[in-house]
């Protein structure tokens, strides 16, 4: 069974908790800024809380990480799942190309994701 932690417990959160409870998966960890939110989640899944992302990270519980916090943090969550070697899942458009929106995550995550796989 896959154990899942997701990071960010606001509105579309719920949309992907239910959908892996509803795949087999176990929540195992939830977290958000906002730990009331976490820790209602928590309660219905039987889950550890934290407000800080990287406990999600370090748990050794968690096989997949889903980052459904604001998209703004998208890119730093994921990198730093790259070192762990965390699955992660970031429901987040790439541009085309990278002279479609500069500041996307594309260009640094896949050079990091790559130095991962050579090490």
């Amino acid at each position: 069974m896959t154990r899942v932690g997701i990071i960010g417990c606001g509105n579309i959160a719920r949309f992907h908790y239910e959908g892996y409870a509803r795949a087999g998966a176990e929540i195992a960890h939830v977290c958000d800024l906002h730990v009331d939110a976490a820790e209602a989640v928590a309660q219905q899944y039987s889950a550890r809380v934290s407000a800080d992302y990287r406990a999600v990270l370090d748990d050794p519980a968690v096989d997949l990480v889903s980052v459904t916090s604001s998209s703004s943090s998208h890119k730093e969550i994921c990198l730093a799942a790259i070192p762990r070697a965390r699955a992660s899942y970031a429901r987040r458009r790439l541009p085309r190309t990278p002279r479609t929106r500069p500041t996307s995550p594309a260009p640094r995550t896949v050079p990091a994701r790559s130095s991962r796989l050579r090490t």
